[in-house]
């Protein structure tokens, strides 16, 4: 459909808007409804961009190793009674969810707990409204400007992106591998 619509519009000289409302008057409208489509679709995909971000922002504030890891890094924060992380190493009998009386199919591992109490701060029903998450708020400033800076400079520019990215990508690859066989051939 998308290329059917791209190649009449470039027939007739018009834009994805209007190309339809050419061909059959009456399906102007769906013009619009594509537009207001994809805006959607773009709104919705910068608080996918925003979400890395946080995540990514997290993980550098936490090193070596990754805040959501165990529960016992959000202990008074994001982390409930309710955390259990079975990775973490700590049995379940001696876990906090067990002293207070949290069935093992009742706990959340410290990614979920992670996930919904400190990047989303979920409330308890639609009622409570809550407050602005500030970190995500300025995450999400970061992810419009960067999507910005992207189309003002044009797509002329990408390639010089994707050979640097290609460049530290492949050293890393390279270096992971590298430390993968050291470990293999030590033990």
């Amino acid at each position: 459909m998308f290329f059917l619509e791209v190649s009449v519009g470039q027939y007739l000289g018009v834009g994805g808007m209007s190309v339809v409302g050419q061909l059959a008057p009456i399906f102007k409208g769906v013009g619009y409804s594509a537009i207001m489509m994809v805006f959607l679709e773009n709104v919705y995909y910068i608080i996918v961009i925003t979400w890395t971000l946080f995540y990514l922002f997290n993980t550098f504030m936490d090193l070596p190793s990754l805040p959501w890891s165990d529960c016992s890094k959000g202990n008074g924060t994001w982390a409930t009674v309710s955390c259990w992380a079975p990775e973490s190493g700590i049995p379940y009998a001696e876990s906090v969810a067990a002293m207070h009386n949290i069935s093992e199919a009742d706990t959340e591992t410290a990614v979920e707990q992670f996930w919904k109490n400190e990047v989303l701060h979920a409330s308890g029903g639609i009622e409570e409204i809550g407050e602005v998450q500030w970190d995500l708020f300025i995450c999400l400033i970061v992810a419009w400007a960067l999507v910005y800076g992207f189309i003002w400079k044009g797509l002329h520019n990408s390639g010089k992106v994707r050979t640097g990215t290609s460049c530290i990508q492949m050293s890393n690859d390279i270096a992971l591998a590298c430390l993968i066989n050291f470990d293999f051939y030590t033990f």
